[in-house]
């Protein structure tokens, strides 16, 4: 009965779908990797967005290609730029240098 309920997804549930192509996944993490404790950014002024994608870069440390700060990104969001992120088009960041470092990550900036 409770699986019955877990297998139907509610309709006006949200759902995380990748801005970046599927092949950044391939991309593997070096070995022994541990997930840094990001700063969180939500974009409601209290850091700048050139401020933390330039900490989110020195956190991410040995995952330094473009790919890996693809794949890491989200987890340094929250709030509303998290959910401006979430909802971005798939496909629509091809790498790092032109997705992030020419726009901006804050949803009011938009």
């Amino acid at each position: 009965m409770i699986e019955d309920g877990l297998a139907q997804r509610r309709p006006d549930m949200p759902r995380y779908t990748r801005p970046y192509p599927p092949e950044i996944d391939r991309v593997l993490l070096p070995r022994n990797y541990r997930l840094p404790e990001f700063m969180l950014f939500s974009g409601d002024g209290q850091t700048s967005s050139i401020e933390h994608i330039g900490r989110f870069t020195a956190q991410c440390g040995e995952a330094d290609s473009d790919a890996q700060k693809l794949r890491l990104f989200v987890h340094s969001l929250t709030g509303a730029s998290f959910s401006w992120f979430i909802n971005l088009p798939p496909n629509s960041i091809r790498d790092w240098s032109l997705g992030f470092t020419n726009i901006s990550i804050r949803p009011t900036e938009r």
